[in-house]
């Protein structure tokens, strides 16, 4: 059974998420109405999740956590809010080493509303490799004005792709923080709702030389550019005329996800052929599985994230067991990967 602690400084939302925890089979073991009482019953209990509220009187959800991951590292899902401070304070919070984060409803129907999501990210993040994710590459900040980066002029001749869902953000930030220079596009999906991939995309793009942005439809891809595909969207390329374009949908989620992966792999298969690298990073699940087979379908090569850096050892695993992966590399040595195949 899996053993929870609530940090939250709501009596009633303790309560509410107890019973919907205890309903569910997961075990609340203690609460705490502030970091500090929370922290210490986390150094006392051991649980295997932490559901931590971001905005808390006398320690904030923020110093928490971080006390919790130089203290004791400990899986932890962040209850953020649907606001711009909330969304940055969210991935501040990831970068500290948070898990996943769940948008904190503000009422008891709200809350049954999430149930099955809450449930379903505690039980995920029990099996999150924290102590072994912990790390990360080169620290730099450019601050840079992403007006005045200029895009590369020519002709698109490769392509990246990457996958990634739980521990994502992290894993991303390491590859951009260590991937310098770059000649090729690069075309992202990121599990995550609207609004946060905005904050995502510039949080990126301060970390590097190049433009890191949301993709917009019908917008050309350029040489040189990070495109991430925006929150509660599916983004996919087609070719006209000899230039490449992004191509937004609201179709149906896949496998519970939009943006989903296999969408965008599948469709960057036959355009770029073997001129394309399909990257699988950490997450829950099998999104990006059939993508992965088209790539290789079609020529192109596949690497995943190695499961020692994995904050979860899911997707990559899945792209493993069907033989699909060319390299199996650790998230340190990706952005070199990617550097390599696309110069």
């Amino acid at each position: 059974m899996v053993k929870v602690i609530i940090i939250d400084d709501s009596v009633f939302m303790r309560r509410v998420i107890r019973d919907i925890l205890t309903k569910n089979g997961i075990e609340v073991i203690a609460e705490g109405e502030n970091g500090f009482v929370g922290l210490k019953y986390i150094l006392e209990l051991n649980p295997d999740v932490v559901l931590l509220d971001i905005e808390m009187p006398v320690l904030t959800g923020l110093d928490t956590l971080a006390l919790i991951m130089k203290k004791k590292p400990t899986p932890v899902i962040m209850f953020s809010t649907l606001t711009k401070e909330g969304a940055n304070v969210t991935m501040e919070a990831l970068k500290l080493g948070a898990v996943d984060f769940l948008h904190k409803p503000n009422n008891s129907l709200e809350i049954h509303n999430i149930e099955e999501v809450l449930v379903e990210k505690i039980n995920t993040a029990a099996k999150a490799n924290i102590k072994k994710a912990q790390g990360s590459g080169r620290k730099k900040t450019l601050n840079s004005n992403t007006q005045n980066k200029l895009t590369l002029l020519g002709e698109v001749n490769k392509i990246c792709v990457i996958g990634c869902s739980t521990g994502g953000p992290k894993a991303l930030t390491n590859i951009f923080e260590n991937l310098q220079e770059l000649k090729e596009p690069i075309l992202v999906v990121q599990h995550m709702p609207a609004f946060f991939t905005k904050t995502l995309a510039k949080r990126l793009d301060d970390i590097t030389p190049y433009l890191v942005k949301e993709g917009e439809d019908n917008e050309e891809i350029k040489k040189g550019v990070v495109y991430l595909a925006p929150g509660d969207y599916h983004m996919i390329v087609e070719e006209q005329r000899g230039k490449f374009f992004l191509r937004l949908n609201k179709q149906p989620a896949i496998h519970g996800c939009r943006p989903a992966v296999d969408p965008l792999f599948k469709s960057v298969a036959p355009i770029f052929k073997d001129r394309v690298l399909g990257c699988i990073l950490t997450g829950m699940g099998k999104d990006g599985t059939e993508g992965c087979e088209a790539i290789k379908g079609y020529g192109g090569k596949v690497y995943v994230e190695s499961e020692e850096t994995c904050t979860i050892y899911g997707m990559p695993k899945q792209v493993v067991e069907r033989n699909l992966a060319d390299k199996i590399v650790p998230i340190n040595l990706f952005a070199d990967e990617i550097r390599d195949f696309l110069k």
